[in-house]
C-alpha cells in the first residue's frame, strides 16, 4: 500500500527473445552447436576476442518470463542476420555456477538479457531472499499511481549464493570398494592460479552423494 522510490533508470537493458531452441551443453568448453538466434527489443551485440571473453565479456542471462532459474552463458561471436536479429555462437555455458540448473533445452521464445552496466540491481536485501516482492514501474515523470505504471511480483532465487558443483569426478574400483574423488570449485576467489587449491568460500565443506 505504500510504495517507496528506488531509482531512475536512464537506459534500457539490451534484451530480447530466442528464435530457436538451445540444447544443453558441456560446461567449461566451447558450445559449438547451432548458433542461437535472438531478436532484440533494443540495443545491439558485438563479436569479441578470446581475451575479452575469458575476462567475462558478452555475458547473457537466458530464462523464462514466468521466472524460475536462469542460466548465464557467454558468446564470442555475434553475427547480424536481419534488423534486430542476431546469431550467437562459440558459447560458454553454465557460467557463474548456473551449470547445475541448466535445463535439457531452452525453447524458442526464452528471454535473453545482456549482463552489462545498463542493468540496474533491484537492491533487494539478502535477508529477503525467497520472499515475494512487488515492483511498480513506469515513466519517471508520472506519479506512481498513474495508469502508465505497471506492477509485477518477483520472488528472488539466489543462485549466486549456492556452492558451485564439484568437477572432474573419478571413481577407482579396488576389489569390492570404490574410491570416489573430485575437484572442488569456489564461488569466491575461484580464479586464483597461484595456490594449489582454490579457497573454500563456504562455512563448511559438505557434499551430498
Amino acid at each position: 500500500e505504500s510504495w517507496q522510490f528506488r531509482r531512475v533508470i536512464e537506459r534500457g537493458a539490451v534484451m530480447g527473445e530466442t528464435l530457436n531452441d538451445m540444447p544443453s551443453a558441456e560446461h567449461g568448453i566451447f558450445d559449438r552447436g547451432e548458433p542461437l538466434h535472438v531478436r532484440l527489443v533494443s540495443g545491439e551485440l558485438s563479436t569479441i576476442g578470446d581475451a575479452a571473453l575469458f575476462a567475462g565479456g558478452n555475458a547473457m542471462a537466458i530464462g523464462s518470463s514466468g521466472g524460475g532459474n536462469w542460466e548465464v552463458f557467454q558468446f564470442r561471436e555475434a553475427n547480424l542476420l536481419a534488423a534486430d536479429e542476431w546469431a550467437l555462437s562459440m558459447r560458454l555455458r553454465g557460467q557463474l555456477g548456473t551449470d547445475g540448473i541448466m535445463p535439457a533445452v531452452w525453447p524458442a521464445g526464452s528471454i535473453v538479457v545482456l549482463i552489462d552496466t545498463q542493468l540496474v540491481p533491484t537492491g533487494t536485501p539478502v535477508d529477503q531472499r525467497g520472499m515475494e516482492s512487488f515492483f511498480r514501474f513506469g515513466p519517471a515523470l508520472k506519479p506512481v499511481d498513474h495508469i502508465s505504471h505497471e506492477t509485477i511480483s518477483h520472488r528472488s532465487d539466489p543462485v549466486a549464493l549456492r556452492p558451485y558443483a564439484p568437477v572432474h569426478l573419478k571413481i577407482l574400483e579396488t576389489g569390492g570398494d570404490a574410491e570416489v574423488s573430485w575437484t572442488r570449485r569456489s564461488r569466491i576467489g575461484g580464479d586464483v592460479w597461484t595456490d594449489w587449491d582454490v579457497p573454500l568460500g563456504e562455512i563448511a565443506e559438505r557434499y551430498v552423494l
